[in-house]
């Protein structure tokens, strides 16, 4: 831990515990490497006893998604940087919330979709959405539909949409 704290600039004698170390230094370096930096960074506490004596560090590099909101984030002003990255983490948050809280089956999609073909499951939409927000996630799956409309059907409808959504991401960004 005392490397740790080294490494991250902390002063001798200040974050002396575990939490406020998380708190004030980890998580914040955290997210401002997941937010301008072309990698995922992930910070595991690893307990001997009840005190935390090491930490697992992981990374992996981010999809062109991913690469992609990086690179409009760098080219846009540092000035709402902060408030973009709390509204990103509330939609995220409330997204799970979302996905892991609902009581009732909501019908995912409008019904002139499903005389179209092939229903898409539930959890296709909210990826698409959380892949790409701004986009209309059904107009794609028209533009989708229209495009695959005289071709044979696809082995996975979900991963061949989700394919098409992202090069439609690319062609026509917002």
């Amino acid at each position: 831990m005392a490397e740790l704290r080294g490494i991250l600039g902390v002063p001798k004698g200040k974050l002396t515990t575990w939490s406020n170390l998380r708190l004030r230094a980890i998580e914040p370096a955290v997210r401002e490497v997941n937010q301008l930096s072309l990698y995922m960074v992930e910070v595991n506490p690893v307990k001997t006893g009840r005190s935390v004596t090491h930490v697992e560090l992981k990374w992996w590099k981010k999809d062109q998604t991913g690469q992609g909101a990086v690179a409009r984030e760098l080219n846009s002003s540092k000035v709402g940087r902060k408030t973009r990255l709390e509204e990103r983490d509330a939609a995220q948050g409330l997204a799970q919330e979302i996905t892991q809280g609902c009581a009732q089956e909501v019908k995912p999609r409008p019904a002139w979709l499903d005389r179209q073909g092939e229903a898409l499951a539930a959890e296709t939409y909210q990826t698409a959405k959380l892949r790409h927000p701004g986009y209309d996630v059904y107009a794609v799956e028209s533009e989708w539909r229209s495009w695959a409309a005289g071709k044979s059907p696809a082995r996975d409808p979900d991963k061949a949409f989700l394919a098409f959504f992202q090069k439609f991401a690319a062609v026509n960004p917002l």
